[in-house]
């Protein structure tokens, strides 16, 4: 295991769309090894979840861990979502320093592979919830700050640059 350099936005590989894991890939060491990496690199970072885009690995594979309950989603998908969309502070640790309001659907349910392969189906609530449809939007090549303005979205790429300068600095 390793823990691996997570991109920062605007990187052009964070807009990407992820591709499905194939087949073939499921129950590989090849596959728990970027799973394991992605575990290492979160604890490490201190977030909630980290998708594989993240850390330029361009498959639908994202992790999260949420009070101490470590999950892995292989190929998820959103099957439904309940009541309407509340506001939720949110953050990315590709977008450090930077918290902004956006809004999620409170409750979801989602479809995903083990890494194995084996069929799961979870349903999410609050934080989990905003959590993971946050990833799966890694996954689909949208960053949270993708739902915000122009002017909004310059601002915060002046915040994260100047995140970077004081993490520098701090070394």
């Amino acid at each position: 295991m390793s823990v691996r350099p997570i991109l920062i936005w605007p990187s052009a590989k964070l807009s990407t769309p992820s591709k499905d894991v194939p087949v073939e890939d499921f129950g590989t060491a090849a596959l728990q090894v970027v799973v394991s990496d992605l575990h290492e690199t979160l604890e490490h970072a201190g977030g909630l979840g980290l998708s594989a885009i993240q850390v330029g690995i361009p498959y639908r594979v994202f992790v999260t861990n949420i009070y101490g309950e470590k999950h892995t989603y292989v190929n998820p998908v959103v099957m439904s979502t309940f009541g309407t969309p509340v506001p939720f502070a949110e953050g990315c640790l590709s977008v450090p320093g930077v918290f902004e309001t956006v809004d999620r659907f409170n409750e979801i349910i989602v479809s995903s592979k083990s890494v194995e392969g084996e069929d799961e189906l979870r349903q999410l609530d609050d934080v989990e919830a905003q959590c993971v449809a946050h990833e799966i939007d890694h996954l689909d090549g949208v960053m949270f700050v993708d739902r915000f303005g122009r002017v909004k979205k310059d601002i915060i790429k002046r915040k994260v640059a100047k995140a970077l300068r004081e993490a520098r600095r701090a070394r």
